[in-house]
């Protein structure tokens, strides 16, 4: 339930379907009408909070009292990093991010999110720390490094040839920002 909920409220973030939110008060009501105090309305009631009413403050209050119901949630911690990052508290969002990938430690999304979230908030130097003993390896890490490798050569125009020889090592396309941002 928690997981619709979710989905249905970011369907609403940039623009609002007024069918599909009463869809989603009318779940949300059931919800807390069936199990007023479970992590899944919380959860539910989070996601709606942040992605639809927009109420930042709340919806980390929420998510929060979630996370005491269901600490090692990779999903909880999630969207609690997101919240924070939109409340611009980035050493919540690491920390966040780093509880997630400890209890998920092999997939790439956490190392990428917390290397973007380090970056993000300046740390270089930890962020170029966290991919270096990342037990997992992918593309867009590897993107990440080579551009936080620019600091060490001062060459930025290294990148698009980095960028190229890691499409072909890879068998990947790039990202359009990544290409604008290499040329």
């Amino acid at each position: 339930a928690a997981t619709l909920a979710g989905a249905i409220s970011y369907r609403n973030f940039g623009r609002r379907d007024p069918d599909s939110i009463l869809r989603l008060e009318s779940m949300l009501e059931r919800i807390r009408a069936l199990a007023p105090r479970s992590s899944e309305y919380l959860i539910a009631q989070a996601y709606y909070t942040y992605y639809v009413v927009k109420d930042n403050d709340r919806a980390l209050s929420l998510i929060q009292q979630a996370r005491s119901l269901r600490p090692s949630d990779v999903q909880v911690l999630e969207l609690q990093s997101w919240i924070q990052r939109r409340l611009g508290d980035f050493d919540g969002t690491i920390e966040a991010i780093r509880q997630a990938r400890t209890l998920d430690p092999r997939n790439p999304y956490w190392t990428l999110g917390l290397v973007s979230n380090l970056m993000l908030a300046h740390r270089y130097d930890e962020a170029i720390a966290e991919l270096e003993k990342s037990p997992v390896e992918s593309f867009k890490l590897s993107v990440l490094h080579s551009m936080l490798r620019v600091r060490d050569h001062r060459d930025p125009g290294r990148m698009l040839k980095d960028l190229s020889a890691l499409q072909s090592e890879y068998g990947a396309q790039a990202d359009p920002l990544d290409l604008w941002e290499a040329h």
